[in-house]
C-alpha cells in the first residue's frame, strides 16, 4: 500500500519511481512501515522533518527513523540543516496491507 499526496512536485519522475520501487522492495523484505523523506536545500518552517537514525544494512539509503518533529522554528530548522541528518517528511508512506492489525 502507498500514501502518496496529490501536491507534490515531482522534478525527476525516474528518480521517484525507483525510490518508490526501492521502497516497496524493503517493505516486503523487512516489513514494517517505510516513510520517504527528502533531503532539505534550506531551512524550511513549514514541513516536518525526520530525523534519520542507523542505516539498514545492505540497503541504499535506506534508514530507521530516530524521531519525527512537526515544523520546528527556523533557528530549529537551520541547526537541522546543519547537522545533516534530517530530511523533510513528504507524508508519503509504503507498507504491506498484511502488516495492518485490527
Amino acid at each position: 500500500m502507498l500514501v502518496l499526496p496529490s501536491d507534490h512536485y515531482v522534478e525527476d519522475e525516474k528518480a521517484f519511481i525507483d525510490t518508490l520501487k526501492q521502497a516497496v522492495e524493503v517493505v516486503n523484505k523487512k516489513r514494517g512501515l517505510i516513510t520517504i523523506g527528502i533531503t532539505p536545500t534550506v531551512p524550511e518552517t513549514g514541513y516536518g522533518y525526520i530525523q534519520i537514525g542507523e542505516k539498514l544494512v545492505n540497503l541504499e539509503d535506506t534508514y530507521r527513523v530516530e524521531r519525527f518533529v512537526e515544523k520546528p522554528n527556523i533557528e530549529v530548522a537551520k541547526d537541522f540543516l546543519i547537522a545533516g541528518n534530517y530530511l523533510w517528511n513528504s507524508g508519503m508512506f509504503v507498507w504491506r496491507a498484511d502488516g495492518l492489525f485490527i
